[in-house]
């Protein structure tokens, strides 16, 4: 078995890696391409143009607690630009205290704040890799749109080790803008082939160029991307939001968010994306931040 390096972090306040990473990745549909044990995460995750296997694992819950993060000795024993990637994707840095707040000073979900302290917004490694997703997540269930991923990751992501385990890193834009309509429609991703295939032959050819569009205001790329066939806003918020880390913004017209919102907070009745949006005022600065939660915590099964 080849030698694992491992990093220990120590948090200052209550983390749950299984809160914050079962919110997004289902137990019996993996790779997509994290993976997921209890108290484990693992994926291949490009750095500094490496692909590089990774695992964390929780070693300690409570007030103060720790993490490992593992990888491959061959990728050298410098943990900082892997940890600080790790951070990225796992959110430990952010502090949700404020969205807490929020969540225990409203009467109809302040039992939601004990169980969801330790949780925190899971983001992508790379832009690229939250707009795909986003796409494939378009008018179905987030566990249709896990199982459409584990497809188009299984076929043609990475692959990686990390002692004797195999990881999966998410496909490229190479390899994808390499694939035929038939290679796309295979994975099932149906009426969303052609919205890919716009957005791979966009970045291929230049007129839509990730990092500079990371760079602008959150409105401007929002609408850059909205103007993109196939995208839309919900795609767009909902690729800034987990790609670019811009907590500011929340999918509003999200059909899970807004029959969270109906069922709490409407007595049942069909909610818009207005409806949503006046509900959510009452959260002030954070409303965005703990739409997110209330996702989150439907998927945990906590609603």
């Amino acid at each position: 078995m080849s030698e694992i390096h491992g990093f220990q972090v120590e948090l200052e306040r209550p983390f749950d890696l299984d809160a914050t990473v079962d919110s997004w990745v289902f137990s019996d549909v993996q790779p997509t391409p994290e993976q997921k044990r209890p108290g484990e995460f693992a994926r291949c995750i490009p750095i500094n143009n490496e692909l590089i296997p990774v695992r964390v694992v929780q070693l300690r819950h409570g007030a103060h607690p720790s993490l490992q993060v593992q990888w491959p000795a061959k990728f050298g024993g410098d943990h900082s630009a892997i940890t600080s990637t790790v951070e990225w994707l796992l959110g430990w840095d952010i502090d949700t205290r404020p969205v807490l707040r929020a969540i225990k000073k409203d009467p109809v979900i302040s039992h939601l704040a004990k169980p969801l302290q330790g949780l925190r917004p899971f983001s992508h490694p790379t832009f690229f890799e939250a707009i795909v997703k986003a796409i494939l997540q378009q008018q179905v269930s987030f566990r249709s749109a896990n199982q459409v991923t584990r497809r188009l990751v299984v076929e043609y992501g990475s692959k990686c080790l990390i002692g004797e385990e195999q990881l999966y890193g998410f496909p490229t834009l190479q390899i994808l803008r390499a694939l035929s309509d038939s290679d796309l429609r295979a994975c099932k991703l149906g009426f969303k082939v052609p919205y890919l295939m716009g957005l791979f032959e966009a970045l291929s050819s230049g007129s839509l160029q990730l990092d500079g569009l990371a760079q602008l205001d959150t409105s401007k790329v929002i609408e850059r991307l909205d103007a993109l066939r196939g995208i839309g806003l919900w795609t767009a918020e909902l690729a800034v939001l987990t790609g670019l880390r811009r907590l500011e913004v929340f999918p509003a017209d999200d059909l899970g968010i807004r029959q969270i919102i109906s069922q709490l907070y409407l007595n049942g009745n069909p909610a818009k994306r207005v409806d949503v949006e006046a509900v959510a005022e009452r959260w002030g600065g954070v409303k965005s931040q703990v739409l997110y939660f209330l996702m989150c915590a439907q998927v945990l099964g906590l609603l």
